[in-house]
């Protein structure tokens, strides 16, 4: 498929809409998002400045945490009977 000079416009236009509309996603959400995702690596505190890698450990942690566990059930529980509550 070949495209024309006017598809090209068309989707230069669209881009051009979009662009403010991602900029601020981007800044917003995929980078504390990712930032987020990169410090969970770390076992680190905002009163130490040493940040010492520790790999999924923190993941793991939470595997045996009941606190986790439970909440973790609760929001299952809830977010299954909204659903089935609302439809």
């Amino acid at each position: 498929m070949r495209w024309s000079a006017r598809d090209v416009r068309s989707l230069a236009v669209g881009l051009a809409y979009l662009a403010p509309a991602l900029v601020i996603f981007l800044v917003f959400v995929f980078i504390p998002l990712g930032r987020t995702f990169y410090l969970s690596f770390f076992n680190w505190s905002l009163v130490r400045p040493r940040k010492p890698f520790v790999a999924w450990d923190n993941y793991l942690g939470l595997l045996d945490d009941e606190n986790f566990i439970l909440a973790l059930k609760n929001t299952t529980l809830y977010s299954f009977s909204t659903v089935l509550l609302s439809a």
